[in-house]
């Protein structure tokens, strides 16, 4: 029996927020309830980061809600898979990712056959990152070995 009767395996929503034992959880916030964002709204403003990038949600006169809902889930979807490729490189490889390799990685991640947190598994388990890591280790080892100090900051 792979799991114990005495472990409840329920993932609902009231039962996540209710049995949030990590230590990740233990500080977080309850989810944000738009209604009750929407009383501040007035006071709220997201600044523009550049001239390039207006602010705002953009919807074509001919679009209906639900291609614009879809539209924008689509380039949110793309966006959250751009950021994690790249935070992926950055912190497992320590490099940027050649156009061809970053737009396989982009392709996996759109289509869904691959989550974030499956792209990280991978690239944990990467030859690439396996010899990386060694080599950073060895490098460490070398350090201290010869007397001078060394602290890696994240």
């Amino acid at each position: 029996e792979l799991v114990p009767k005495d472990i409840s395996l329920d993932l609902s929503p009231d039962t996540w927020r209710t049995n949030r034992n990590h230590p990740q959880f233990l500080d977080s916030k309850p989810f944000l309830d738009f209604k009750e964002s929407r009383k501040f709204s007035r006071h709220l403003f997201r600044t523009k980061r550049s001239i390039f990038f207006p602010t705002g949600i953009k919807v074509c006169p001919e679009e209906s809600i639900e291609q614009a809902t879809a539209n924008h889930l689509k380039y949110f979807k793309l966006r959250v898979c751009q950021e994690a490729i790249w935070e992926a490189f950055k912190v497992f490889l320590d490099r940027l990712p050649g156009q061809q390799e970053y737009q396989q990685w982009l392709n996996e991640c759109e289509a869904g056959t691959m989550n974030i947190f499956e792209m990280g598994t991978n690239f944990s388990q990467s030859e690439e990152y396996q010899s990386f890591i060694a080599k950073v280790r060895d490098m460490v080892f070398k350090k201290i070995s010869v007397g001078h100090s060394f602290s890696y900051i994240y």
